[in-house]
């Protein structure tokens, strides 16, 4: 949402390359990777395909990673950069934090309430199918 074009085609056609990032700093240990100015990083400094196209096709200076786990595995990433130098406060980078992990869990409600649907939807069938008990009489 508010990403230049080229950036947007970007982000879906990546590849590795260059410089270890702090995406990859992020991935092993699991923690948010803060960049105060993307400009100045190894990563871009060394030509890193990614870390260059987000500072030249997004105009990103300021960028947070923020790794959003379940079971000790990423299962996703929030992404926030600006385009000026303007650091992620630790305040604002414990939010985003907080954000993730209450996404994962409304992920996993979303996919527990769809399981809750498709069986209800299924119970008339399973009613309609089951043997019918004899009737006893006193």
């Amino acid at each position: 949402m508010g990403v230049p074009p080229a950036l947007a085609y970007r982000q879906q056609h990546l590849h590795t390359g260059g410089a270890t990032t702090q995406v990859d700093l992020m991935r092993a240990t699991r923690k948010p990777a803060h960049i105060p100015d993307a400009r100045e990083s190894d990563a871009y400094r060394m030509g890193n395909p990614n870390a260059v196209a987000g500072v030249e096709l997004g105009g990103a200076r300021t960028v947070l990673y923020v790794p959003m786990i379940r079971d000790d595995n990423i299962v996703g990433v929030i992404n926030l950069y600006r385009q000026e130098v303007k650091p992620f406060t630790p305040e604002q980078i414990s939010l985003v934090e907080s954000f993730a992990s209450q996404a994962i869990i409304a992920i996993e409600n979303a996919g527990l309430f769809e399981e809750v649907q498709r069986q209800t939807a299924n119970f008339p069938n399973l009613c309609s199918n089951r043997p019918r008990l004899p009737k006893f009489s006193a």
